[in-house]
């Protein structure tokens, strides 16, 4: 099932009191709206609350702030606070982890019922009635709206009241202000910071302290002195120099102080500090500094900008020395916002709301205007290195990032190793110069991982050396669409206002397909049928700088609480230190593009005419596999991998390159393509196509493949042979299948051609892969060696009958199965194969689920002794559930193959007894946080239980389905609802309700069998 971009206008909420802003005083104001009875919803642009300390990394508190904090957070912040806080002794202040403080304040929302969603960034509003405001925003999800009675924008720097004409700079433009950046430091010697100072022409104030783990874990603060500048880019021009001055100091340290002679840098704020920049106008006299009270009427018209709208930070009409103090306590800004949650919420219906100026109407945003040769969007592992090759080849080139630096995965997102991938072309280089950066930190040669600060910045060096233009903190809003189908710029969301690019070509290296997905085109979500991703991540930091994998489970960006939920849930696994401000998806959507990459060319070793990079990696699925080739058995060797260009220009989409996982590919397609060594030269590969099209003055479909290729090789990232060779197709003919044939051997398991080192690659065909995609004239051919009882090869042939769905292979396969039905339990796993995580992961099985799954391809009436004596010996723990070789994942999974595959009414006993285990009914999930991502793989057997007893003709499998169809989990949630529309035939909402009543005036269901044609995957 195909998709196009996001819907617009959607509304995503409808309350009485919306917060904008996250902070301290934001969590307060929506406690205390909620606390009065208001539906309350509260939007925040980042991945994480507690925005005044959190994003610039001030985590000390006064024995004052805790005391604020625990009192307005009684229930959540106590137990938090005993154990999560460590005395400083220099004074008295007390050092906590970021993540406390996230959690703390997710906590305290969630317990209310708030609703509150991340990555979401008001865009303009208007008011719709006398009572209601529509505020429109937009995020990785798309565009959407809130409906709410009253706004209190707690951002601050007032992101919502600046969408107003009610607020004014505060500073005028070019005053000099201080800003602060703090720096997280491990193995400092803190008995050598006596005194300690930093030269004048680094900074011009500075601050170290103990961090919150201990021992030499120190943060350092700097400040410098900024002329202000609130154009839209203004802002992100100082967090840009802000990284270059980081590096400096902390170059100077190391090279020149002692007590940082064995140090590492760890980690940076992800913004830089500042006072609010704004201020609204309001009647009131301003208040003086030392005037501050807990906020009543008529003090609180300070922090009200309109009718309806309220501001709680340091945007209130108050003085700069009493903003700057606001938000500089904790105590102060939870103060401000308990204050002010309660004003609004007693204010809504109210005769005695107080009165102010009524805005009518939104006041146009700041917006910048650009024209420039190519946009890149998406700052990431693909991104950075198209917007160097496109500057490098002449084109004026912006690149666009979401996030607080440059890097994506692998920098933000906590990723710092390669996994396989070609060591070679842009990806030497760019190794080449994190080694430079390496090198002055004292990190040895050869180790493996890279430093993330190195990374970060030699991305931010690479980009600024030729040219680029970076704009960090940007957004993605929509995109501008010439004819219907020609991309030709995008407008921009920065923290101080719009920028309106226009381009001659877009690279949508999000990696997510967002621009793609803007424009209306056509994308899969993960894989075709399931919507099944591989896990995402959102890298926990168990102490500074030091990461743990944990790729978990599945988030659908196309659904805004889904995103929302992820976050919560990753948060709260593996806490310690902190998390990583990204969410890192492996796998999200897939466009539609002029040819789609699948698992089976990759076997047959594809060859492309029009192929621009070459790929290497083992097949890393790190998640559920829905090929056929790993249910049979087949788990892919070390292969190198020819991506054509075709896979990178969507459909009927003019103006756009894609670079990245978001490339055209099916859902086993990608996992041995996205490796981040492969994915850089992919992307230097797309710059330079962007620039030959600016040259040539064509669109990217149009681009001369033979110029683009030339190119590559002479950077080193194609082989010089790719010039010269014909790419034809060969036709066996009869003598050569039988040569094929006879190279099947049983004593071969189809799972060993993964069994490779790390630095083998296999360039010869795998027999069982060219029999199976032979043709049907193989078919009589494998009959005729089955038919040998002495054979050496019986077993392989029947799975390559069965791939054929020959029913031929049926006897054999059942006598192998046999051979594992003898015991009580069906057997675990006892195959090695390798980086095999928890299950699903990597597509190991034991033996009798691959036997399982192809008895299913034969649909074939015998199996159903199979399928009644599998799930009769099916036993389910959670602990056994959780070993990765129990397999129980996988039994129930080709079990319901078996079933579907049929659609025979025969197998309902059987599946209404596998549905009656304990852990594997009542999945279903309608909250926010769920910490054990293992409950999401029961949810998803569940849901696969439901799928099966539906195609076999029960009306009970559709009540499951039903009962998924709004679950939290978006991505379960899709797959049920378009299984119910396709076994049904019938349209109605996604709603649990109005299908069950339905399902309930239903007569009898029909089978619908399971049918897809196998090598499509």
């Amino acid at each position: 099932m195909k998709r196009t971009g996001p819907g617009r206008g959607e509304c995503i909420a409808d309350v009485d009191v919306l917060v904008v802003g996250g902070g301290f005083s934001g969590a307060a104001a929506a406690c205390r709206a909620a606390d009065a009875g208001r539906t309350t919803a509260l939007i925040e642009p980042r991945t994480y609350l507690g925005e005044e300390r959190t994003a610039p990394l001030r985590m000390r508190m006064s024995s004052a702030e805790t005391a604020a904090f625990a009192t307005t957070f009684p229930h959540e912040a106590m137990d938090a606070l005993k154990a999560s806080f460590i005395l400083s002794d220099a004074d008295a202040r007390v050092a906590v982890r970021p993540d406390v403080v996230k959690i703390v304040l997710e906590d305290a929302l969630l317990n209310r019922h708030i609703k509150f969603l991340y990555q979401v960034k008001p865009i303009a509003w208007k008011r719709v009635d006398a009572n209601h405001l529509q505020i429109e925003v937009a995020g990785k999800f798309g565009r959407g709206y809130i409906r709410a009675k009253s706004v209190i924008d707690a951002s601050l720097q007032g992101i919502f009241a600046s969408l107003t004409d009610g607020v004014q700079p505060r500073y005028a433009e070019q005053s000099s202000i201080r800003i602060w950046r703090t720096l997280d430091l491990i193995r400092v010697d803190t008995t050598e910071l006596h005194q300690f100072t930093l030269p004048n022409e680094l900074a011009v104030d500075c601050e170290i302290h103990a961090g919150s783990q201990g021992g030499g874990h120190v943060w350092l603060s700097y400040a410098f002195d900024w002329k202000v500048d609130m154009t839209p880019t203004g802002r992100n021009r100082l967090e840009v120099d802000a990284r270059f001055a980081s590096r400096r100091i902390v170059k100077w340290l190391f090279q020149t102080h002692p007590a940082f002679s064995s140090a590492r840098w760890v980690g940076s704020s992800d913004e830089c500090w500042m006072p609010s920049l704004r201020r609204i106008r309001s009647a009131a006299a301003s208040v003086p500094a030392e005037a501050h009270e807990s906020l009543v009427v008529p003090a609180i018209r300070r922090f009200q900008v309109a009718d309806g709208i309220f501001v709680a930070n340091g945007t209130a009409d108050v003085d700069d020395a009493e903003s700057q103090a606001m938000v500089n306590d904790v105590a102060r800004l939870l103060d401000v916002g308990t204050s002010v949650g309660r004003a609004c919420a007693e204010g809504i219906g109210s005769e005695t709301s107080i009165s102010a100026p009524r805005v009518e109407a939104a006041m146009e945003p700041a917006r910048e205007v650009r024209e420039i040769d190519v946009l890149v969007v998406g700052g990431g592992t693909s991104g950075v290195p198209s917007a160097i090759s496109a500057a490098e080849s002449g084109c004026s080139t912006l690149l666009l990032e979401m996030n607080s630096a440059l890097g994506g995965a692998g920098t933000v997102g906590g990723v710092d190793s390669y996994w396989y991938g070609r060591r070679e072309g842009f990806n030497a280089r760019v190794t080449a110069r994190v080694a430079e950066e390496h090198r002055w930190m004292g990190i040895p040669e050869h180790q493996g991982k890279w430093n993330i600060e190195a990374k970060m910045f030699a991305w931010l060096q690479l980009a600024n050396d030729a040219g680029v233009e970076v704009l960090l903190h940007g957004m993605l809003v929509d995109v501008f669409v010439k004819d219907g189908h020609i991309v030709t710029g995008a407008l921009i969301a920065t923290p101080d206002g719009l920028v309106e690019v226009h381009c001659k070509v877009v690279i949508d290296a999000t990696g997510d397909a967002d621009v793609v997905a803007r424009a209306g085109g056509e994308y899969v979500y993960g894989s075709e049928r399931e919507s099944a991703t591989m896990w995402f991540s959102m890298i926990p930091f168990t102490q500074p700088g030091q990461s743990r994998n944990n790729w978990t489970s599945t988030v659908d960006l196309d659904n805004v609480q889904d995103i929302t939920r992820a976050i919560v849930s990753a948060r709260r696994r593996w806490v310690g230190y902190d998390h990583s401000p990204y969410v890192a998806p492996r796998e999200t959507r897939h466009i539609k593009g002029e040819v789609c990459l699948t698992l089976t060319q990759q076997l047959q070793l594809k060859q492309w005419d029009d192929v621009v990079s070459i790929a290497f990696s083992n097949h890393d699925i790190k998640g559920h596999s829905t090929s056929d080739w790993l249910r049979v058995g087949l788990i892919p060797p070390n292969l190198e991998i020819e991506i054509p260009y075709r896979a990178l220009i969507p459909v009927r989409i003019d103006g756009v390159i894609v670079t990245g996982k978001a490339m055209s590919a099916t859902h086993d397609g990608l996992p041995a393509i996205r490796m981040q060594a492969d994915l850089e030269n992919l992307g230097s590969a797309c710059g330079i196509a962007a620039s030959l099209c600016v040259q040539q003055e064509v669109a990217p479909r149009n681009v001369s493949i033979r110029s683009l290729q030339a190119k590559l090789v002479e950077q080193g990232m194609l082989p010089p042979s790719i010039l010269d060779r014909s790419v034809e197709p060969k036709q066996l003919s009869q003598a050569e299948m039988l040569e094929w044939i006879e190279q099947l051997d049983d004593r071969v398991k189809l799972y060993d051609y993964s069994d490779m080192g790390f630095n083998e690659v296999r360039r010869t065909p795998i027999p069982f892969v060219v029999v199976c995609t032979a043709g049907e004239a193989m078919i009589p051919l494998l009959r005729r060696e089955l038919d040998n009882p002495q054979s050496p090869r019986r077993l392989t042939v029947a799975k390559a009958l069965a791939w054929y769905g020959d029913r031929a292979a049926v006897p054999i396969l059942l006598d192998e199965i046999e051979t594992y039905l003898r015991g009580d339990t069906l057997p675990f796993r006892d195959s090695k194969i390798r980086h095999t995580q928890a299950s699903p992961d990597q597509g190991a099985m034991p033996d009798l689920a691959y036997l399982f799954h192809s008895l299913a391809m034969t649909r074939d009436t015998r199996s159903l002794s199979v399928l009644r004596r599998g799930v009769e010996k099916l036993r389910v723990t959670m602990e056994d559930f959780r070993d990765n070789k129990s397999g129980i994942f996988h039994y129930v999974d080709s079990l319901c193959d078996i079933a579907e595959q049929l659609g025979d009414p025969a197998c309902i006993p059987a599946l209404l007894r596998l549905h009656s285990i304990d852990l594997l009914h009542d999945r279903v999930f309608h909250g926010t946080s769920q910490p054990d991502y293992f409950e999401e793989r029961l949810a998803y057997l569940e849901v696969v239980i439901g799928r099966a007893l539906a195609r076999c003709g029960s009306k009970q499998g559709l009540q499951i389905l039903a009962s998924y169809v709004e679950d939290s989990r978006s991505l379960l949630a899709r797959h049920a609802y378009r299984e119910l529309l396709d076994i049904t035939g019938e349209t109605h909402p996604q709603n649990t309700e109005v299908w069950l009543e339905r399902i309930r005036r239903l007569g009898t269901l029909e089978p619908k069998p399971w049918r897809v044609a196998r090598g499509l995957s």
